[in-house]
């Protein structure tokens, strides 16, 4: 236990450095932190999966390290801005992928447990997710954010990633699985993360620091609470 506290501070700490070097300069060594602060979150997941192997514990990690790559890939679109496109492209994709290893993840958990009936919360998380994502697509339409040639891709990413949120919450509530709370808290986080992360890029707001800075201390300590899911299991 005293071992997973450990990897909790470096998560946090890697953080913290990156954060610092992202506002102050960014570019290469901006890249470099936050390649070491994604690699914390994995690496702990790892030694969680270690301490208490499980198929959806697996999913999860592989979830995290699509997120891992995700992240660097966003900062290549950054840093070789003649190659925006592709990068944004790609870095959504890593995420969109890591988001299915975290549903299926999500459910399979819940199956371990024996649970009877899956599909009634099922049903309703997908429901609710349905709803929520048009609401949310109406928002951004009022706010004139401008997606461009990214409009399909960001719908789809859109609604996986409401379904995470949902399904987390959903599932949580439903059987009360108390630790599955660390795993609803962090995808709301990772949703909220992203919503802000879209006035960087679709709304004219690249260069704003105070939201770069919420984006990622938002987002970082979403995927240290999923991490932290997986290592205290």
């Amino acid at each position: 236990m005293l071992v997973n506290y450990i990897m909790l501070i470096l998560c946090l700490l890697s953080m913290g450095i990156f954060l610092i070097e992202r506002i102050r300069k960014g570019g290469i060594f901006g890249l470099l932190t936050k390649t070491i602060a994604s690699f914390m979150f994995v690496i702990s997941s790892l030694y969680g999966l270690m301490e208490n192997p499980s198929v959806f514990a697996l999913l999860i990690c592989i979830g995290l390290i699509c997120g891992m790559v995700g992240d660097i890939v966003l900062d290549l679109k950054i840093i070789y801005k003649q190659d925006s496109d592709i990068y944004l492209n790609s870095g959504m994709t890593a995420f969109g992928i890591g988001h299915i290893f975290y549903i299926s993840a999500l459910i399979l958990c819940i199956s371990s447990f024996g649970f009877s009936e899956l599909y009634k919360p099922l049903c309703i998380a997908i429901a609710i997710s349905i709803v929520l994502t048009i609401f949310i697509l109406c928002i951004t339409k009022l706010m004139k954010l401008n997606f461009g040639k990214f409009f399909y891709q960001s719908v789809i990413y859109t609604l996986l990633l409401v379904t995470l949120s949902c399904l987390s919450i959903v599932f949580s509530v439903w059987y009360n699985v108390s630790n599955l709370w660390f795993f609803a808290s962090g995808s709301v986080l990772i949703l909220i993360s992203d919503l802000i992360l879209s006035l960087n890029y679709f709304g004219g707001k690249e260069d704003d620091k105070a939201l770069i800075f919420l984006n990622h201390i938002i987002y970082y300590i979403g995927q240290i609470l999923i991490a932290c899911f997986v290592m205290f299991l």
